[in-house]
């Protein structure tokens, strides 16, 4: 999908866009990417998902808002998200181009 494709898509009435990058990536390696772009060594914390989801749990007791959101980012950060490959640009690339301010 061309970037003027992407643009009409969000700008009319597509609710779902495809836009994957050639290569398939965990979590850590996008963290460990753009730290690597900005010559900085990559500090990533693991926290299990068992306790995310007690402390999701915890937080909903006295704050349902607050709860939910912090259900979906652990649900974002404990779920494979893979689309189809829409661009030859790798992540690397992107990272690249932001840190140079292009």
């Amino acid at each position: 999908m061309s970037g003027l494709t992407k643009v009409l898509a969000i700008a009319g009435n597509q609710r779902e866009i495809d836009v994957g990058e050639p290569e398939i990536m965990t979590w850590r390696d996008v963290a460990e990417e753009a730290f690597a772009t900005q010559a900085k060594p990559p500090k990533v914390t693991r926290i299990p998902a068992w306790l995310m989801w007690s402390v999701v749990r915890f937080v909903r007791l006295f704050n349902r808002h607050r709860g939910e959101l912090l259900a979906f980012f652990t649900t974002m950060a404990t779920t494979d998200i893979v689309a189809p490959a829409t661009c030859s640009h790798s992540l690397e690339e992107n990272f690249r181009k932001l840190g140079a301010g292009t």
